[in-house]
């Protein structure tokens, strides 16, 4: 009933206003809905282990190296406090970590800064020498911010 009585309360007070602007003018709306991106990955290729707060994917990783890789992270507390995704992969001698944000964790640049902290902390303590890549996803895995080293 609430929302019948909504309805017609809105439909009066559109028909009283006749869709114009204060100087009488149809309003100038731009509203388009986003096309839905492809999801670029697929958690089901990845092994997942839960350390702590955060739950690791891993492909293309040693069992070693993703121990080494979660306990370092783990110890750290980068990504404590809450709950976190990290995708790890190696492609050739490129190692990329693919961490999923919101869109507002990405407009927060105290939060982004510790996130590029975190990313320098994990490049010079886990792979100093060897090519990596942090890259901050929305919830699709689609690229927002990468930091390559």
């Amino acid at each position: 009933m609430k929302k019948i009585i909504l309805s017609i309360l809105v439909v009066s007070v559109l028909t009283a206003c006749g869709g114009k602007d204060k100087k009488g003018e149809e309003p100038k709306t731009n509203v388009t809905k986003p096309a839905e991106e492809p999801v670029l990955l697929n958690s089901d290729d990845y092994k997942n282990e839960k350390v702590g707060d955060v739950d690791f994917y891993f492909k293309n990783i040693t069992p070693e190296e993703s121990k080494t890789i979660s306990d370092f992270i783990v110890k750290s507390g980068s990504f404590s406090g809450g709950s976190a995704e990290l995708f790890i992969t190696k492609e050739g001698d490129r190692h990329i970590c693919r961490f999923p944000i919101t869109d507002e964790a990405l407009t927060d640049s105290a939060y982004m800064a510790k996130v590029e902290v975190a990313a320098k902390q994990i490049k010079d303590n886990l792979f100093a020498d060897v090519p990596f890549s942090f890259f901050c996803t929305n919830k699709r895995y689609a690229t927002l911010k990468a930091w390559d080293y």
